[in-house]
């Protein structure tokens, strides 16, 4: 959370589940440390925490399913950080238009495919996630 709030500024609240992880002093301590309000999803709403739930969902059917055997707490946090790399900075969005989250919400320009394009360009990126065995591509960043 730390991270996120150094990198992406700081939310005014953050809506989560009620699970044990979320419920806990330690939970609270870093939002009120930071000012920012907790607030609960609707009990037994669909879609009430719908980006939330998706982004768990993204982590469980596009990572952490490649991954053989989690090796440890420090083999999960690695994990974890290439998956916020990966999430970030080079999955586009399609509730972001084709965008990144660090694009969308640092301001960055973004270049997005069209969908009328047949080709795959000659001048996409491309990058190893090795621990989850996930490559991924991206058109180059918009200077």
């Amino acid at each position: 959370m730390r991270g996120a709030f150094d990198y992406y500024g700081q939310p005014g609240h953050v809506i989560t589940d009620q699970e044990a992880c979320f419920t806990s002093e330690d939970f609270a301590t870093i939002l009120g440390g930071h000012g920012v309000r907790h607030r609960f999803g609707a009990l037994a709403s669909h879609g009430s925490i719908s980006v939330t739930e998706r982004v768990i969902r993204t982590l469980k059917q596009e990572w952490l399913r490649r991954v053989a055997l989690i090796r440890g707490m420090d083999h999960l946090a690695l994990l974890l950080d290439d998956f916020a790399t990966y999430y970030n900075e080079w999955r586009p969005h399609m509730r972001l238009e084709g965008a990144t989250p660090d694009c969308a919400w640092c301001g960055r320009p973004w270049m997005a495919p069209l969908r009328s394009h047949k080709e795959v360009p000659a001048h996409i990126e491309q990058r190893l996630f090795s621990e989850a065995s996930v490559t991924a591509y991206r058109l180059p960043r918009v200077a």
